[in-house]
């Protein structure tokens, strides 16, 4: 190899290096799924996510690691996400998972092609915080409504807030 050719191994190999600890740091999980549905590379964000020891996740199905539900029922093979990425019929989509308790994940994805092997990219993000935020002020709007005696017009509301420049 020339010397031309090992500097841009090295450099290849530092930008793979922060790539690696980019994606680390980032609090939504990546993983990437080959056209084998087997897990080729992921994050430390899903390691934790799937709750499993370092360098045990590459290799395993996702379907085993992220059982998958959604209104309460399991999702089919031909649903998963990695699956329909494949087949380009994917957009993001919300999902649950049950752990200690169940967390609801919104998970989006696209289709690469790696090695001539197709590999599905997902990015996991919990946005269980998101949902129960959202449920406890409309929790709170319609106590709120119930416990007026005065009639709550929305339009009219929207009309007060309207404050021109």
């Amino acid at each position: 190899m020339s010397r031309q050719q090992l500097e841009q191994v090295k450099q290849l190999q530092a930008t793979v290096n922060k790539m690696e600890v980019t994606l680390g740091a980032i609090a939504d999980a990546v993983v990437w799924v080959g056209e084998d549905r087997l897990i080729q590379w992921y994050n430390s964000s899903f390691e934790s996510l799937v709750n499993q020891p370092h360098g045990s996740v590459c290799g395993a199905k996702l379907t085993d690691l992220l059982p998958l539900t959604q209104i309460g029922q399991p999702v089919a093979l031909p649903c998963y996400p990695n699956v329909q990425i494949l087949n380009g019929e994917y957009e993001t989509t919300n999902y649950q998972l049950q752990q200690d308790e169940q967390i609801t994940l919104q998970i989006s994805g696209s289709c690469t092609e790696l090695t001539n092997d197709q590999c599905a990219i997902l990015v996991i993000r919990d946005i269980t915080l998101t949902q129960e935020s959202l449920q406890e002020i409309e929790e709170r709007l319609q106590t709120l409504i119930n416990a007026t005696s005065d009639i709550i017009c929305p339009q009219l509301l929207l009309r007060w807030n309207y404050r021109p420049n």
